[in-house]
Parts: C-alpha cells; sequence; structure tokens
C-alpha cells in the first residue's frame, strides 16, 4: 500500500513536468515564429515598392546613358510611401526605421537633379530600396 501512495504523487509530478514542458514549447514557438512574418507595413506597401524599384532603374539606367534622370516618378513614389507611412494603423518603427532612409535617399536626388552628383545619388537610392526589399521579401 505505501508504494501505490508514493506512485500517485510521482505521476502527479511527471503530469504537471509533461504540462509545462508544453507551455514552454508554444512559447519558444511563438517567440521564434513572431520575426518571421513580414509586418503588415510590408504587405500594405508591396506593390508601391515594387514601383519604387522600377522607377529608381529606370532614372539609374537614364543617368547612365545620357547623365540626366527624370525624378518625377521617384518623387511622386517617395510622396507615396511617406504618406503610407503615417496613415499606419499602428507604427511598425522597423519597417519606419528602413523606409526613411529611401525617402531620404530620393529627395537627395530631386535636389541634385542635374548635377553630376545624381548617378551617386541614385545608388543611394537603390541600396536604401534593395534593403527595404529584402526585409519585406518583396
Amino acid at each position: 500500500m505505501s508504494a501505490r501512495l508514493r506512485t500517485r504523487p510521482i505521476a502527479g509530478l511527471l503530469v504537471l513536468v509533461v504540462i509545462a514542458l508544453v507551455l514552454v514549447g508554444i512559447a519558444f514557438a511563438a517567440y521564434h515564429g513572431s520575426d518571421q512574418t513580414p509586418p503588415s507595413s510590408c504587405a500594405a506597401a508591396a506593390t508601391l515598392l515594387r514601383r519604387t524599384v522600377t522607377d529608381a532603374d529606370t532614372a539609374r539606367q537614364d543617368a547612365a546613358a545620357t547623365g540626366k534622370a527624370s525624378l518625377a516618378p521617384l518623387q511622386s513614389d517617395a510622396t507615396r510611401l511617406t504618406n503610407q507611412m503615417q496613415n499606419e494603423q499602428s507604427s511598425d518603427l522597423a519597417y519606419d526605421e528602413r523606409m526613411l532612409p529611401v525617402t531620404d535617399a530620393i529627395t537627395q536626388a530631386a535636389a541634385d537633379e542635374g548635377t553630376p552628383k545624381i548617378a551617386t545619388d541614385l545608388d543611394q537610392v537603390t541600396a536604401a530600396l534593395s534593403a527595404v526589399a529584402s526585409y519585406c521579401g518583396v
């Protein structure tokens, strides 16, 4: 009879340990998976990001071929990207930190339009866009 009394507490303890391990596993899976999906800001901006990449490539090609580039499409993209960031339902700081260098680089390129610095500025735009596109999986 005393052996039977000893097994019940051990069995109860074993059940508690298993439940604790399951909870730890769930918490670990939730934590580990939390950084695997792109934030909603990326999903909302995916089409605009693709268009901005295309516009930046076109401007770079024009600058390489003629020394001049039409930045109107890029400036329009920068305005839309800024509006998208400002109108987010909830702030996505990681996305914003990656997007701000894009809009800053486009603003700098617009300021240097028609100067020899435009090619370097467009390289900066492309590098910043590459970082955002990589982050968002675009």
